[in-house]
């Protein structure tokens, strides 16, 4: 199977050599790399012109740049991938990156199972400088859409750069984005919140991928708060509501004050951490 990278960058220079590295030392070969830079201003571009022998970049000086940086997110991620043509699509943040078996481990995930349509992986956190603070685990394998019914809301799935999908998930999809009606809500919540109705999510404790935190991520610098949870339910409800399935009942206020305390307190914990 042939893996896709979608890079999507914007003045993350100082990160994006050993992003780039990371999928360049992959154990697995069969792979191409799509960076997406988004009109950065500082020297991006000279390094990623570096690696054209390797990989895709795609820089449009003359799109269209959007206020909210989620939208500009989910429109490079669309870009790259349709300039990708890779069986399994691997997500990756310019100031991340993957742990060199990666691409070996997750592939052999989606060749067991014809259904998986998403395979998340855990990882760890590390500082600004690449080194290790903490273990980063992902959600046990469930039954994600009962998950939700229980618990009435869908944030159980990992950031963008543990998120791995296949394509034909992606084609279907990226139809019914609704990025001009939710802006606030980032690609891998778009991605992965909907991915347990349309086949198998899969997730390993390997730790595959390296979640830097340098205190200008952008969910720190603009946590979208409870604006941006109540954004995410509605536009999980607008595609239940379009696919005719049954939607999710409102966010209660005592939920949402938890899920904000619960998707914000590690974050800050690593922010002054470091």
């Amino acid at each position: 199977m042939k893996v896709s990278i979608l890079i999507t960058n914007y003045n993350y220079a100082k990160y994006l050599k050993d992003c780039i590295e990371s999928c360049l030392n992959q154990s697995y070969h069969n792979f191409e790399i799509i960076l997406f830079d988004d009109q950065s201003t500082d020297n991006s571009m000279e390094i990623a012109l570096r690696y054209t022998k390797n990989i895709k970049i795609i820089n449009d000086k003359n799109a269209k740049k959007s206020p909210y940086v989620s939208y500009n997110q989910n429109n490079g991620l669309y870009q790259a991938f349709l300039a990708s043509d890779g069986d399994i699509i691997c997500l990756l943040d310019s100031d991340d990156t993957f742990a060199p078996d990666k691409l070996e481990k997750i592939v052999k995930i989606f060749q067991a199972k014809k259904e998986t349509v998403m395979v998340e992986n855990s990882g760890y956190y590390t500082n600004k400088f690449g080194e290790i603070t903490d273990y980063f685990k992902c959600y046990k394998p469930i039954n994600f859409i009962d998950l939700y019914r229980k618990r009435n809301h869908t944030n159980f799935h990992m950031p963008t750069s543990f998120l791995s999908f296949r394509r034909s998930y992606l084609e279907q999809v990226f139809q019914i984005f609704l990025v001009e009606k939710y802006p606030f809500v980032y690609a891998d919540n778009r991605l992965s919140s909907i991915a347990p109705f349309y086949g198998t999510v899969e997730c390993t404790f390997e730790p595959l991928t390296y979640y830097r935190i340098h205190g200008e991520n952008e969910t720190v610098i603009n946590p979208n708060g409870i604006y941006g949870l109540m954004h995410h339910q509605n536009y999980v409800n607008d595609f239940l509501e379009m696919t005719n399935r049954k939607k999710l009942k409102t966010y209660k206020s005592k939920l949402i004050l938890k899920q904000c305390f619960k998707a914000y307190v590690s974050k800050l914990k690593n922010f002054f951490k470091n």
